[in-house]
């Protein structure tokens, strides 16, 4: 199966990337990543669903960030669905045309020998994570040899890549580097006919609902956020599959839902035509008898992002001081570095974060100074993280657990911090290849290793109101 995934829309211009040393950029992968739904490619001309998986681009430090960012349901395209990541509909051009194209063996060779070398000389472990790169060549040369259409090319020199097994790393044919560039420039439709919701895949095989578009058909059949998906079309989310449903706006789609401390309800929905809005930053709310604050910080996937963050902040100390605050993080995929390094700021008054490690590089990630909200200076934080808390996210609990300013609760986080850069081949294709990793000031390397809890709690979190999840009761034990 082959999927894109959504990784933002970037910012136009070479001045604006080079004065926020940032830009987004869409990357297409063909096998599912624990935590990703994979949208599988139609025909040259149907619509698939898209993975929703982000990266970010830093100048050097460019932060995987699996984005849970998703308006659920768009047309066509068959989905493969694993626990994390939600489906976005989009429209783009098949990476397989119709009719196999002709393969140049000669320049097959040529473009493997390109691959090869560049992975050997800028790879961020020069040691290749202990594979034998030498070996590779004997390996798929050979198959080189007896392949006859380009197609079955491009899924190969997919395979190399994946020798490195990293998560991170990937390979794009030259049609794929082109629908990353349409993306990334605005040029893909974001209008769809769905429902207008923004979910997650969970471990057992319901879909939370993180965020419901206003005025969407979801909105108006009295979905909220944190109902749980438990079956489509009587079938649980990870049976049903998209591609074998053909939307309509005059047939309903019946979803089975359950609110927390709910029964399960049938709410039949009608898809109509929506607008892809961008999934919000951050929500917050007082819990507790209003004396906790609850914040749950999505993304950093947005400029702006630190800003939203902290006006929710500010909003929550409007109604009166906090004797403890709960950020949670479980499902954040990431985002901006320097919108993390902003709202890092909101906590910690300037240091460094920590170090961005190349082969021959060391590059040290500053905390935003000057941004310190004085009333929560004194306010215990509790940090909610877990196995799908990546990237960005990773970071910011890492570095706030380092500094002491947090604890953090729940399960390890993802450990993939690594950095990623664009290396063009001579026929179009695209390689994204890691080439940093982060490290906090001490030296510790978050990367397959992420955040170790300073209480582990493993539970089903997602099937709790805020003030009922176990994790949020831990967590408030601890710091209270």
């Amino acid at each position: 199966h082959t999927s894109s995934q959504d990784v933002a829309s970037a910012t136009a211009g070479v001045a604006q990337l080079v004065e926020r040393h940032l830009a987004k950029v869409q990357v297409a992968v063909r096998t599912p990543s624990p935590g990703s739904t994979i949208g599988e490619v139609g025909n040259a001309t149907s619509p698939f669903f898209m993975a929703a998986s982000r990266v970010l681009l830093s100048l050097r430090f460019i932060t995987y960030a699996l984005l849970t960012h998703l308006l659920i349901v768009g047309l066509g395209g068959q989905a493969a669905r694993e626990p994390g990541r939600d489906l976005v509909p989009v429209v783009f051009p098949s990476v397989s045309s119709t009719q196999p194209q002709p393969f140049d063996a000669q320049q097959g060779r040529a473009l493997f020998a390109e691959t090869w070398a560049i992975v050997r000389d800028y790879y961020v472990d020069p040691n290749l994570n202990g594979v034998d790169w030498a070996a590779v060549p004997a390996e798929f040369l050979p198959q080189i040899a007896t392949i006859t259409d380009k197609d079955a090319f491009y899924w190969l020199m997919w395979d190399v890549i994946d020798r490195l097994g990293d998560e991170h790393s990937t390979f794009l044919a030259p049609v794929e580097a082109l629908e990353e560039d349409a993306f990334s420039s605005g040029e893909s439709s974001g209008v769809f006919l769905g429902f207008g919701l923004h979910t997650f895949a969970m471990p057992d095989g319901s879909d939370l609902i993180q965020q419901v578009q206003a005025g969407s058909p979801a909105a108006q059949a009295g979905l909220q956020t944190n109902d749980l998906i438990i079956t489509i079309n009587d079938l649980t989310p990870d049976e049903f599959w998209w591609s074998d449903y053909t939307l309509d706006s005059t047939t309903a789609v019946r979803f089975e839902v359950q609110s927390p401390n709910g029964a399960p309800r049938m709410v039949p929905i009608v898809p109509a035509e929506i607008d892809e809005l961008p999934m919000a930053t951050v929500s917050a709310t007082r819990i507790i008898d209003g004396r906790v604050g609850f914040i749950v910080i999505y993304h950093f996937d947005q400029e702006g992002s630190s800003d939203e963050i902290r006006a929710a902040l500010r909003d929550l100390l409007a109604e009166g001081p906090l004797e403890a605050l709960v950020i949670d993080v479980r499902l954040n995929g990431g985002g901006y570095i320097i919108e993390m390094q902003d709202t890092l700021g909101l906590f910690i008054d300037g240091g460094i974060a920590g170090r961005d490690t190349g082969r021959d590089f060391a590059d040290e990630l500053p905390i935003s100074s000057n941004r310190l909200i004085d009333e929560l200076r004194a306010v215990p934080i509790a940090i909610l993280a877990g196995p799908e808390t990546v990237s960005a996210a990773d970071v910011f609990s890492a570095v706030m657990q380092h500094y002491q300013r947090a604890v953090v609760v729940g399960l390890p986080t993802a450990g993939n911090t690594e950095s990623l850069l664009p290396y063009e081949l001579s026929d179009g294709s695209r390689i994204w290849l890691a080439n940093s990793f982060f490290a906090l000031p001490d030296g510790t390397a978050l990367e397959g290793r992420g955040v170790t809890p300073d209480r582990t709690f493993d539970v089903a979190w997602w099937r709790y109101a805020p003030e009922e999840d176990p994790l949020v009761l831990a967590a408030l034990d601890m710091v209270r």
